[in-house]
């Protein structure tokens, strides 16, 4: 068994990373300061509770519904949520509107024959309330005036409690819905907007918003904009790299190892297969219900080629990556059959659990910066959170793909890349390190620079721990981080027992592992006497 050691300057790391990761959590809950950190509180109200108070609703309207089938996902207005955050205005809009208008909500969807919508019913996360609703399977009972379409609008907002004298009807782009602008309630520039559907004069939706102000919207959309553009730069950079990877096992094709990173591209696609399916109904909260079914085969058959393709470039770049640092004399990646492997395996764990730390207190020094000097601020992503997974429990073992595939790619193969064409060992980890970093620019955090800054310094660690310790520890150092972040989302945004239980699992599957691997890796050599030479060559 490898002995166990006590590596004193990386316990300091990691107690400097708890404190300024603690540190600054403190400073973000002080008046007047500004965090970044979306809102990983779970709902209060359930997925369950949220289906059953929809079909009590709609009994009210219409008693005999049964629906073929219900389906309910986690919605965000992402444009008002941005708003309040970017002026400072949350505090304010949550006492005076966070129960009645909220800005995160569950949408049930009421299915009939063939997947065909027929209500969506919105229901708040902290209190059980109807907060919206649309009636896709109503009849004109008559196709009424304008006049008389208006009336009755405004009756149905009087009895919820709304003043007709305190509303402004607005032009609508769609002919069945009546738009009426609060004269009285508004956050900073947001006004209260109702919209009421109608089918001839009767209602068939109630749909409450604030309308974000115009100089915001186009805000909003030149960054989303801006952050297409880097995450298709980031792309583009990966192409290169993964071109450049295959051209490398060409050239040297007598030197290349072909057996090595078989297992980790297997790995990277069953995981990313896996998340595929499981994150399919928050992907399709940025389409329509009538368009869900189609999007849903498309997106799936898409996705699957887009990782066939990612799998072969994480290949290349394994064994490129391998043969590029054995000709400089180094080997940062042990095979099985060497007799360091299952030292290399268990000391990169007890690293990567240390060196996270410290990474996890530099990433909340950086948001903080960011916050401070951008004016930084993240909204909650529904195509993203966990809320809306078939299998919430399975979302932390992402690490594990992130951990291992850009690991090879941006550093283990991308360093070792760029070593080939610039003089100075500074740039061989900035170059791809700026390159992953614009591949993350696409997350909800506004402006979309801030990730851009945020990941390359994080990239530039990651490129030195590789360095510094060998592939192992650097992929144990990526993945504990991810865990351990990803178990918390876990263990915080769907607080159940199970869930909590399940989020410690995680945070001590890398240790786990580590000792497991050491384990099978000196008993294989016990019972050969020496390296089992015919023990597999995949990692």
């Amino acid at each position: 068994m490898v002995p166990h050691k006590i590596n004193r300057r990386l316990i300091w790391l990691a107690v400097i990373g708890v404190l300024l990761y603690f540190g600054v959590i403190f400073i973000n809950l002080l008046p007047g300061t500004r965090g970044i950190e979306e809102d990983l509180s779970g709902p209060q109200v359930s997925k369950e509770q949220a289906a059953e108070l929809a079909v009590e609703f709609i009994r009210t309207k219409e008693p005999s519904y049964n629906p073929d089938h219900i389906n309910t996902v986690y919605q965000s207005d992402k444009a008002m949520s941005g708003y309040v955050q970017k002026n400072e205005l949350t505090e304010d809009y949550l006492k005076q509107y966070g129960e009645k208008y909220p800005l995160d909500y569950w949408e049930v969807q009421m299915l009939g024959p063939r997947g065909k919508p027929e209500w969506v019913i919105q229901v708040g996360l902290s209190s059980p309330d109807v907060v919206a609703w649309t009636r896709y399977s109503a009849t004109a009972t008559s196709s009424g005036s304008p006049d008389h379409r208006q009336a009755a609008a405004e009756t149905f907002l009087s009895e919820l409690g709304y003043n007709p004298a305190d509303l402004q009807r607005l032009k609508s782009t769609r002919g069945n819905l009546l738009l009426f602008e609060s004269t009285k309630e508004s956050i900073g520039e947001a006004r209260l907007q109702l919209g009421v559907s109608m089918k001839g004069t009767e209602v068939a939706g109630f749909i409450p918003t604030f309308s974000v102000p115009e100089d915001f919207r186009l805000w909003l959309v030149n960054q989303e904009q801006s952050a297409s553009r880097m995450s298709f730069i980031g792309l583009a950079g990966m192409f290169v790299l993964s071109l450049g990877a295959i051209i490398m096992a060409i050239v040297y094709r007598r030197d290349v190892r072909f057996s090595r990173g078989i297992l980790f591209a297997v790995i990277f696609a069953g995981l990313y297969g896996l998340h595929t399916i499981n994150s399919l109904p928050g992907m399709t909260t940025q389409m329509s219900i009538q368009d869900a079914a189609f999007f849903n085969v498309f997106y799936i058959v898409f996705t699957f080629g887009l990782i066939a393709l990612l799998a072969a470039a994480q290949y290349f770049a394994a064994i490129s990556g391998d043969q590029l640092w054995r000709a400089r004399g180094w080997n940062p990646w042990p095979r099985w059959r060497e007799a360091k492997y299952g030292e290399d395996i268990f000391y990169g764990m007890g690293r990567g659990y240390l060196l996270c730390l410290f990474i996890l207190g530099v990433q909340q020094v950086l948001f903080f910066i960011a916050g401070a000097s951008f004016d930084s601020f993240a909204v909650n992503d529904p195509t993203q959170s966990v809320l809306n997974m078939y299998w919430p429990a399975l979302f932390p073992l992402l690490a594990w793909m992130a951990g291992t595939s850009e690991e090879i790619m941006y550093r283990f193969f991308g360093i070792a890349f760029f070593q080939k064409f610039v003089r100075f060992r500074f740039l061989a980890v900035l170059l791809p390190s700026i390159i992953w970093a614009l591949g993350h620019t696409g997350y909800t955090i506004y402006p979309s620079y801030t990730r851009l800054f945020e990941v390359a310094v994080l990239g530039i660690l990651f490129g030195y721990i590789f360095l510094k310790y060998g592939l192992m520890t650097a992929i144990f150092t990526h993945a504990t981080m991810d865990i351990i972040l990803m178990a918390l989302s876990l263990m915080t945004t769907a607080p159940t027992a199970a869930n909590v239980l399940i989020g410690v699992f995680y945070i001590l599957m890398p240790a786990i592992l580590g000792y497991v691997l050491m384990w099978l890796h000196s008993l294989f050599r016990k019972r050969s006497g020496t390296a089992p030479d015919e023990a597999p060559s995949l990692g």
